[in-house]
């Protein structure tokens, strides 16, 4: 099971945060973007983001939790990108993932809790990786919603038919993490590490925990 740490929520400052993750065995790093349209807040400048993030060796994978993700795609290029996350409720939904294969990154779909994998028909086979939020998504230290693993006990039985990974976000961390792990490739976790003492160790729980 891969471990994404996001830093949306932290002790630290977003500088310093992101170099305390790079120096953890997680495997990538996650980027929340809000643009305080598709969510209520805003917490990024797309040009600040691409600032902060130009010189981070960790694979990057980045959530645009936006109305309108083509506007921002450009602007990641340059990036050590793993895989960029657009969700199935925004606009553009089919030219977005379109283009992210284009750029060359993994095509992530994210999918709120209250939308049904029903909604996924039309987009089989353009994306590669499958975000399920297991919390509303715009804010970090949320509680996971039980209700999350119905869905991912779907999904786990759709992926191997459609050819996509499952990772989950949203209030992951040593305990909820092992209602999930049997049916997910990844999981996305924030708070659990960023505001903990020791980011090495919570990642290792989540990795290693039984």
């Amino acid at each position: 099971m891969e471990i994404a740490v996001s830093y949306l929520k932290s002790n630290d400052s977003k500088k310093k945060t992101i170099s305390k993750i790079e120096k953890t065995s997680a495997d990538y790093i996650h980027v929340d973007l809000m643009d305080g349209v598709f969510v209520p807040s805003k917490n990024f400048d797309i040009l600040e983001v691409v600032n902060l993030l130009k010189d981070v060796k960790k694979p990057l994978d980045i959530h645009l939790m936006v109305i309108d993700p083509l506007i921002y795609l450009p602007y990641l290029a340059s990036l050590n990108v793993n895989s960029v996350f657009i969700s199935l409720e925004a606009s553009n939904v089919l030219e977005g993932l379109k283009k992210i294969r284009n750029l060359g990154f993994k095509a992530g779909l994210a999918i709120k809790p209250d939308t049904s994998l029903d909604s996924l028909l039309p987009y089989y086979g353009s994306f590669d990786v499958l975000l399920i939020m297991s919390v509303n998504p715009g804010m970090g230290g949320q509680e996971f919603l039980s209700s999350s693993i119905d869905k991912l006990k779907q999904a786990f039985l759709l992926k191997s038919k459609y050819g996509f990974l499952v990772f989950v976000d949203g209030g992951i961390n040593s305990s909820t993490v092992n209602l999930v792990r049997p049916y997910v490739d990844g999981v996305v976790s924030g708070s659990f590490v960023c505001m903990s003492f020791d980011y090495e160790a919570s990642v290792k729980r989540l990795r290693y925990c039984n």
